[in-house]
């Protein structure tokens, strides 16, 4: 009988064949194998299963024959462990170029065999190629410091000053598009195109501001849409707004110190009019949020203003680790089902088209509305903000204004 190659996945599949048949003899037969295969793989199905799940084109659990140069081998994987420990990018080029450097004649020096070892050599040691999840301009080791010290700066003098989780407050901007199209769908397996509808127009976008606090509240979001104070837009805005929803337009459709006096007029200040004592403001290092009249404005209504160091918004900022990308893949959502009920009356060759301001902004309002109020809580410990009042902080007082630079 000729050899036959089978894919770990396929062997996982004729072990449950025989065992749901209960005749191991016919299942052999089918396959035109020797049932003494099936009981080999049978003995191995975990690991089989396992495997297949990671790699269903693997066709066996041998990781391939042992290294004649195992010295080498070790030196170059601590080296990778090592890089990758600075958070430096390795590829397979630069291991190759590394056991080069190691040994210029491994393999005869010929780069495309080392090519062939290379892929295995990873597989022996559990080393695959992925893709980065993040990218910082420090290490993971020294941001998360950053990160600690911050929050228990933060921490200590909100339970000091103000002790009410309700007035711990973050706003952040992000950009809304009107064509806000999924990038993944569901699909048949083995086609090389996928192709997903969109709108005629994807460039229009505006500036969503959201605000939360430490409670789980959620203030009016706040939109900024592109246009002249006066004109077109902004005259519009009445018709365009739903109730709960504030709005304003600038030239650009960004926050800057105009619409960020709006916003901190129109959102900010009348939820912390209740407020007994003083509030908290977490803001991150935009330029429009250390303007001179924004510190009036605090100064004004007793209000602290919390700072980001630069490049940590990914960790300290609660809407960005917690509230922005559900919030938009809601609104996604959104948009493709009102693409769905769409597409019917399309005649042929006729293109999508594009949800209006007035569309977007109403969905923005239904998800906000119905948005959970533990998500919000989740952002804010997520971001590494505990509200402990048991904790005593009394004697790690630290300075607001070194917070506030």
């Amino acid at each position: 009988m000729p050899r036959r190659n089978f894919k770990l996945s396929l062997k996982a599949k004729i072990v449950k064949e025989a065992e749901d048949s209960g005749n191991l003899h016919q299942t052999a037969r089918r396959y035109k194998i020797q049932p003494v295969q099936i009981r080999i793989w049978r003995k191995n199905i975990e690991e089989i299963t396992l495997l297949s799940e990671k790699s269903p084109k693997k066709l066996t659990l041998n990781k391939g024959k042992k290294s004649n140069n195992q010295e080498l081998e070790n030196e170059v994987y601590s080296w990778i462990l090592s890089q990758r420990e600075e958070e430096l990018a390795v590829s397979a080029h630069d291991i190759i170029d590394k056991a080069l450097s190691i040994e210029s004649q491994f393999h005869e020096g010929n780069r495309k065999k080392i090519t062939y070892w290379v892929y295995e050599y990873m597989e022996r040691r559990n080393l695959s190629i992925r893709t980065r999840t993040q990218k910082s301009q420090v290490t993971d080791a020294a941001m998360q410091q950053v990160k600690a010290d911050y929050c228990r700066r933060v921490m200590t003098s909100f339970h000091n000053r103000i002790n009410n989780p309700r007035y711990l407050i973050n706003m952040d901007e992000t950009a809304i598009y009107l064509n806000c199209s999924p990038v993944r769908t569901v699909h048949p397996r083995g086609e090389k195109t996928v192709s997903i509808m969109i709108g005629g127009t994807s460039s229009m976008w505006f500036t969503l501001a959201v605000t939360v606090a430490m409670d789980g509240s959620k203030l009016p979001l706040f939109v900024i849409f592109k246009g002249v104070p006066g004109g077109r837009v902004d005259k519009s805005l009445p018709r365009i707004l739903p109730d709960g929803v504030i709005g304003c337009v600038q030239r650009k459709g960004w926050m800057d110190n105009y619409t960020m006096r709006i916003w901190y007029e129109k959102v900010f200040n009348p939820f912390i009019a209740g407020s007994s004592g003083e509030a908290g403001l977490l803001l991150d290092d935009f330029k429009c949020h250390r303007s001179t009249e924004i510190d009036e404005l605090l100064e004004n209504d007793i209000a602290l203003r919390y700072m980001m160091p630069p490049h940590c918004t990914g960790l300290l900022q609660p809407c960005d680790v917690g509230i922005d990308k559900p919030l938009k893949e809601r609104l996604k959502n959104h948009v493709s089902q009102w693409r769905r009920d769409q597409h019917p009356s399309l005649l042929p060759g006729q293109k999508l088209p594009t949800p209006t301001r007035k569309d977007i902004v109403g969905w923005l309002k239904q998800i906000w509305d119905e948005f959970p109020v533990q998500i919000v809580k989740n952002s804010f410990t997520g971001s590494g903000y505990f509200y402990e009042d048991t904790v005593d902080y009394s004697s790690d007082r630290e300075s607001d204004s070194e917070l506030d630079e």
